[in-house]
């Protein structure tokens, strides 16, 4: 059976960027253009889960590294193994972002980010 594919688009509000943002760290404007971007993601919907009719919100934090790469992914709220792993693999293959600054300098920045998926809606958003 051919492998159904979903194709979705991150798009992120500065609103949610500002809520991660510390009173030390602070955003750079090419990152916060990243966040309002639209990037298009294949996302594969887990066979198992899409037969057993499991759907729900995935929360993935991340941390964006110094250097801009995408660090430190994990789940903070489940919906089912193989839902979060496609969830954690759509993080992954994010690009480089640029870092936050602190005093001028890059420094670390931890995201949390909902991807929901859902089988009646027939799309998967973050």
């Amino acid at each position: 059976m051919k492998p159904s594919f979903i194709t979705i688009a991150l798009v992120m509000s500065f609103a949610a960027a500002k809520a991660q943002e510390t009173s030390t760290q602070h955003l750079t404007t090419d990152t916060t253009e990243r966040l309002n971007t639209p990037r298009h993601i294949v996302l594969r919907y887990p066979k198992n889960s899409r037969a057993m009719g499991i759907q729900g919100k995935v929360i993935v934090s991340f941390i964006v590294e110094e250097d801009g790469s995408i660090g430190h992914i994990r789940v903070l709220r489940s919906v089912w193994d193989d839902i979060d792993a496609e969830a954690v693999r759509i993080i992954s293959k994010l690009p480089k972002w640029n870092p936050g600054l602190q005093d001028g300098k890059p420094v670390k920045v931890v995201y949390s980010i909902p991807i929901s998926f859902s089988i009646k809606a027939g799309l998967t958003t973050f």
